[in-house]
């Protein structure tokens, strides 16, 4: 059996860190140092105005939002640069893949696999997503609720936007792994024409 495993992309995991850094300096700017933006309007006496506060209501809102954000951004890239969890698994057993949540993988034993295939998503006019798609036999035999993907009847379609491997090899290496699960399993395995396929 062909094992293998994916990790998320490094480059897209610093790239995290750094926009998540950016709206760390950003909230600072805007609630305290002001180097950049306008401090918020006082007047002789250095109270704040009617105007100041208000604007400084809406300092704290857009500061507070990017304080927390860029934290959880920051905290997310640097524990995955440092863990190299993998997404994506293939033992003897089946495939497992991190959809449980960030610590949780859920595994698919290769009896349940009908198919394993690549291909992208566009919602929402956006640029297409890379995605893997899983064909199982019966998707009530998994959570229904997954961290990363989502089911299409007994299809689930993964998200890999974010791996360091594109789909593409990933579905076609799981493939050939289904296939001699079930070779050694006594399934025979045929290709287009119906006949044989090669073993590879």
């Amino acid at each position: 059996m062909e094992r293998f495993s994916v990790d998320r992309s490094p480059l897209r995991q610093f790239v995290m860190g750094l926009v998540g850094l950016l709206l760390i300096l950003s909230a600072i700017e805007l609630v305290w140092v002001h180097q950049i933006t306008l401090e918020p309007e006082t007047d002789d006496s250095g109270q704040l105005t009617t105007r100041g506060q208000a604007r400084r209501r809406v300092d704290l809102i857009w500061g507070s939002a990017f304080l927390v954000t860029g934290t959880g951004l920051l905290l997310v890239s640097l524990i995955g640069l440092v863990r190299h969890e993998s997404v994506v698994e293939a033992t003897d057993d089946g495939l497992r893949l991190r959809l449980a949540g960030p610590q949780g993988m859920i595994s698919i034993p290769w009896g349940e696999v009908i198919a394993v295939r690549s291909g992208s998503v566009s919602e929402d006019a956006r640029v297409a997503v890379p995605v893997l798609y899983v064909d199982v036999a019966d998707a009530n035999a998994f959570p229904a609720e997954l961290w990363g993907g989502e089911w299409e009847g007994n299809t689930m379609r993964v998200d890999a936007e974010s791996w360091a491997v594109a789909p593409e090899e990933v579905a076609v290496r799981a493939q050939i792994a289904l296939d001699r699960y079930r070779r050694d399993n006594g399934d025979l395995v045929v290709d287009e024409d119906g006949k044989p396929a090669p073993y590879v």
